[in-house]
């Protein structure tokens, strides 16, 4: 399972630009409820693959719940790039 095949705590899918550390030096990524636990324990440092900030493309905070598929920016897994 990789980090774009799981979902949010609250159910979405992650949006295909979100990125984390655990990306990149993890061979399989657990699933963000795995990771997760209350929404006030997680500590990861989020960025933005669009805007490579930790905000989005509209300067809004990125993380696995801020990502969802009613931002504009929203990517979903699989979709063709724009």
């Amino acid at each position: 399972m990789t980090f774009l095949n799981t979902r949010a705590p609250s159910g979405h899918r992650i949006c295909r630009e979100l990125r984390c550390k655990e990306m990149y030096y993890r061979s399989e990524m657990a699933p963000p409820s795995a990771l997760v636990t209350d929404g006030d324990d997680d500590n990861h440092i989020y960025w933005c693959a669009s805007s490579c900030r930790p905000m989005s493309p509209q300067g809004e905070d990125v993380d696995l719940e801020s990502c969802h598929p009613g931002r504009s920016c929203y990517r979903a897994p699989g979709a063709p790039h724009a």
